[in-house]
């Protein structure tokens, strides 16, 4: 009887199917027609339907990014990374050239398919000349790499990349080794006689082991002192830093007095110290703190530091500078004069417009000229000049023309 009852829906449920009007589709790719002769080639064609839909690839996750197919009149491409964003700098192009002439992407968290559509995006938009990598980490050059292939007249443009290849027109570090080098002659002339070198081999940001030497030996030519303390674990956190600052460093400025200037520990932090103690600060570019105006000013508590991007360099260095003077600290702090993230993309930026028409030279890249754009963009936003050095590339006797370390000069309250 069970076996009866069960024909019998079966049979009713193909009938019912088979009633269905012309144009009724049970899947994306199958049609049943009123044409069918039996019942049983209607099954038949059913399975088949179904085994083809089993056997389709995985549908792929949207980019969270969607297409934008219209063609923007945006002349600058900016690819920023989620993982470390850097607001100031896209704040400050889009003021500079308008938002209608910016286009902004960024590589949302696992989803690598925005490496194709970053790429293949920028390509489509006919009027962007320049690409700036903000951050310029691995995933990133396969934007490079595939740019490349489907547009040759936009300059690809990298800053503090950690990664280079050969489809990166121009590379933009900051050269830190040169500020190294120069360090005890700048040190001596902003009134320094002593440089006191904390070196710890788990730090990361200051492992370089010839720093040591070099530190040691120019400032011997310069005739100041060097001192070097072994710092034994990692203090740029925690109760380490906490025992530098509270109970070592107060004892190094009694023994060679507040004419020195401190190097090895972090940036930001040795900018709190400095305004108990009274040491010179004459700090040595970091990343994760930039010496720059905008951050000196906030750590004065001279400016909100959520409204940062509101002040212009010029307010920020006569407010500095007239804090100093009430606490008789003129000629002891340096900074530079302008945030290196935010300078090196409007030099790119400035230097890819002339590449990309066609005005200067796509072979190698204009050293005099990208030098020269950088000078006048510190005028213009610090109101001062200032120079700035420029230096290639070179690993293994092989000289990489466009990956560029930019010797920043220092800015002396």
């Amino acid at each position: 009887m069970k076996k009866l009852t069960c024909t019998l829906i079966i049979i009713l449920i193909l009938s019912s199917c088979y009633n269905q009007p012309a144009d009724f589709q049970t899947a994306e790719d199958s049609t049943f027609t009123e044409h069918s002769e039996t019942v049983a080639e209607e099954v038949q064609e059913a399975q088949e339907t179904q085994e083809t839909q089993t056997t389709q690839p995985e549908t792929i996750i949207p980019l969270i990014i969607q297409p934008d197919y219209t063609p923007s009149t945006a002349k600058i491409a900016i690819i920023e990374d989620s993982y470390n964003p850097t607001p100031n700098w896209t704040t400050e192009i889009i003021k500079r050239y308008g938002d209608e002439n910016v286009k902004i992407y960024t590589r949302q968290l696992g989803n690598d398919n925005s490496i194709t559509y970053i790429a293949n995006d920028i390509a489509k938009h006919p009027n962007i000349e320049v690409l700036v990598v903000g951050l310029g980490v691995s995933w990133t050059e396969g934007v490079a790499d595939l740019l490349k292939e489907l547009r040759d007249d936009i300059l690809i443009a990298y800053i503090d990349p950690r990664t280079t290849n050969e489809n990166m027109d121009l590379v933009l570090n900051v050269d830190i080794n040169g500020m190294v080098m120069n360090y005890p002659a700048k040190a001596k002339e902003i009134g320094a006689d002593t440089v006191i070198y904390f070196y710890n081999r788990i730090n990361a940001a200051y492992e370089e082991k010839h720093w040591h030497d070099i530190l040691s030996e120019k400032s011997e030519e310069v005739g100041i002192t060097f001192v070097a303390v072994n710092v034994n674990e990692a203090i740029q956190c925690g109760s380490g830093y906490a025992y530098y600052m509270g109970e070592a460093i107060p004892p190094l400025l009694e023994e060679y007095g507040t004419n020195t200037v401190l190097v090895g520990l972090d940036n930001e932090r040795l900018f709190w110290s400095y305004k108990y103690y009274g040491y010179i600060y004459l700090p040595i570019y970091s990343p994760h703190y930039e010496p720059a105006p905008v951050n000196v000013a906030s750590n004065l508590s001279l400016i909100n530091f959520n409204e940062r991007d509101s002040y212009d360099i010029p307010y920020l260095i006569e407010v500095i500078r007239k804090d100093l003077a009430e606490k008789d600290y003129l000629g002891r702090i340096a900074s530079f004069p302008m945030s290196p993230k935010v300078l090196f993309p409007l030099a790119a930026i400035e230097y890819g417009f002339l590449w990309s028409s066609g005005d200067i030279s796509k072979e190698n890249i204009d050293y005099a000229l990208l030098e020269q754009i950088m000078k006048e963009l510190l005028i213009e936003y610090t109101g001062l000049s200032f120079n700035v050095g420029l230096t290639p590339l070179v690993e293994d006797d092989i000289t990489y023309q466009n990956h560029i370390f930019v010797l920043p000069d220092y800015l002396i309250y």
